[in-house]
């Protein structure tokens, strides 16, 4: 059974358009479900015309939950694939944006960075092993961003 606080979010996430229409489909399924539900079944009840595109509810359950509308919440054997999978139930809270993710580039990028200020301001107090080291360091950099 759904918390009346989850479906007085669902609500206002309808009302003000809060999720994309994907992501909503997905949300409001699993809303109207009403007990916890794994990805696959949700796919092969509400989706089965997409069943070949795997990830296209799939990355909307990630979606969904990081933006804080839906959670996981333990395991169960799955009615379609039979297997332990995750279940979800939604939140009663509002969407979220998340975080950017940072591609590796542009981490290591941050990180070549902070090791050229380190050694740039550290110099004065900085060993001359550990000048060497940052430097190696500072190349291993580079050559992740190339």
């Amino acid at each position: 059974m759904i918390q009346s606080t989850s479906l007085e979010a669902y609500y206002r996430i309808k009302e003000d358009g809060l999720l994309s229409r994907l992501r909503f489909e997905v949300y409001e399924a699993i809303v109207k479900i009403g007990r916890p539900i794994t990805q696959g079944e949700i796919q092969e009840y509400f989706f089965p015309s997409i069943k070949g595109a795997g990830g296209s509810v799939g990355g909307r359950f990630s979606e969904l939950e990081r933006r804080g509308v839906i959670k996981s919440i333990g395991t169960r054997q799955c009615e379609i694939t039979g297997n332990n999978k995750l279940i979800y139930i939604p939140t009663n809270e509002l969407p979220v944006n998340p975080p950017k993710f940072k591609s590796k580039k542009q981490v290591s990028q941050e990180a070549l960075t902070k090791a050229e200020d380190i050694k740039k301001n550290a110099y004065h107090i900085m060993p001359l092993q550990l000048d060497a080291e940052m430097s190696d360091i500072i190349e291993l950099l580079k050559q992740l961003i190339k």
